[in-house]
């Protein structure tokens, strides 16, 4: 590329971690709506490769939000679990429309590899924080995850509170003998 010419790189990573869905973005932000950034972008990429110029884009609506940007390359990268599960992808889009000779797909493949990492480890202490604060037959909250909840509602000032009581004939034998762990 010209020397004098400045190449102008915009790159996004739009990521599931459990429930929720989160973009970020290097220089702006924009609405999940758009074209950029648009969930079905990922699908479309994808089917095409990894890498490609925009006028190839085959989405009309992605191909026009990249021509207004001045976006000529683009890289679209999925964050993949072990499994092959995807996790999330990245978007590096750029003004560029030569082959740049960083290997751009190398750099995004060793960092979506340790976006994967980032979220597997995420999944799992949520998983394990959760499998400590519920009862692994029924899955209801346990004496610590209900104590959890009731100070994050009275903190939160939502505290509308039911209190159901059971009588289960002969019960005390268990605690009795078992213990109250075994009982609860």
């Amino acid at each position: 590329a010209d020397s004098n010419q400045t190449v102008d790189e915009e790159l996004f990573v739009r990521w599931t971690d459990g429930d929720r869905e989160h973009l970020l973005g290097t220089r702006r932000q924009l609405p999940d709506s758009h074209p950029l950034v648009d969930r079905g972008l990922a699908a479309v990429a994808l089917a095409g490769g990894t890498a490609w110029k925009t006028e190839a884009i085959p989405d009309e609506r992605i191909r026009a939000a990249a021509a207004d940007h001045g976006y000529a390359t683009a890289w679209v990268l999925p964050i993949t679990d072990a499994d092959g599960t995807r996790l999330g992808v990245v978007m590096l889009w750029s003004s560029s429309g030569t082959e740049l000779e960083l290997r751009p797909e190398l750099h995004l493949g060793i960092g979506c590899h340790m976006l994967r990492i980032a979220l597997v480890e995420s999944a799992r202490r949520r998983a394990m924080r959760l499998a400590a604060m519920t009862d692994p037959l029924t899955g209801v909250w346990n004496r610590t995850g209900l104590t959890a909840q009731l100070q994050l509602a009275a903190a939160n000032g939502t505290l509308p509170l039911a209190a159901v009581f059971v009588d289960l004939d002969e019960f005390k034998q268990i605690n009795d003998t078992l213990g109250h762990d075994a009982g609860d």
